[in-house]
């Protein structure tokens, strides 16, 4: 539906499938069936694939993802990704557009690109709460990313689709979890007392402060609003 929306904006649209080829149908229920290195990794790769494209401006490509793709919006704007998966130099994404991510497990490095990034969020979303997104925004506007942040009251959890919301007890959500993962160098801190995490206490923390249980679905009005924004910034990166 976002893709045929930009479509009619005059953009060419590329849709990026990390489950499918991976034989995975849904991470919903257990978040560990794909990392988010993986496909942060697809969409730098998927970057220069288009970089390279006849009718493509390489210096207009855009990210945009939703939930888990969320978050690959927003950890492709980190420069040590970048460069491990494409090297120095390369292309950048131009715009950043992240629908409802998970920002309670936020990797850090530096440095950041300035490339503005627009952050949708439900202010009734509890799978992936908008307080811990306004944490990371903060720590990335800090940085240097021109970040415009957005939480839609009473909108949950996939606030643009079309279902009703419901309560789905079986999917799996870090929200309980706190903790910075920094990448150069490589360290684990918990929020709620610093505490530095190595090895194995990585692991058995993860795997202690999963929680279970979500509310998901559509909110016409936040749709509405979402559509005017990811248009404005849409024409903003084609420059009218």
């Amino acid at each position: 539906a976002w893709a045929a929306r930009l479509r009619r904006l005059g953009f060419a649209t590329f849709i990026l499938d990390s489950f499918t080829p991976r034989g995975i149908a849904s991470t919903g229920a257990d978040q560990s069936r794909l990392s988010l290195a993986a496909s942060v990794a697809d969409a730098l790769h998927a970057l220069r694939v288009l970089a390279a494209h006849p009718r493509v401006d390489p210096a207009r490509i855009g990210v945009m993802g939703f939930s888990k793709g969320g978050q690959v919006a927003l950890y492709t704007l980190l420069e040590p990704f970048r460069r491990a998966a494409l090297g120095e130099g390369g292309p950048r994404f131009a715009l950043h557009v992240a629908l409802y991510a998970s920002c309670s497990i936020p990797y850090l490095g530096e440095p950041v690109s300035n490339a503005p990034v627009l952050m949708l969020l439900g202010g009734a979303d509890d799978y992936t709460p908008a307080a811990h997104c306004a944490r990371y925004a903060e720590w990335l506007h800090a940085r240097g990313a021109r970040m415009r942040m957005l939480v839609l009251e009473g909108a949950h959890h996939g606030f643009d689709t079309p279902e009703a919301p419901r309560f789905l007890p079986r999917v799996q959500s870090a929200r309980d979890c706190g903790l910075d993962i920094s990448l150069e160098p490589i360290e684990a801190r918990l929020w709620h007392d610093g505490r530095v995490l190595a090895g194995e206490a990585i692991g058995a923390h993860l795997r202690g402060c999963m929680r279970r249980g979500g509310t998901f679905g559509g909110d016409p009005a936040a749709l509405a609003h979402a559509i005017r924004e990811v248009e404005v910034a849409a024409r903003q990166l084609r420059g009218g």
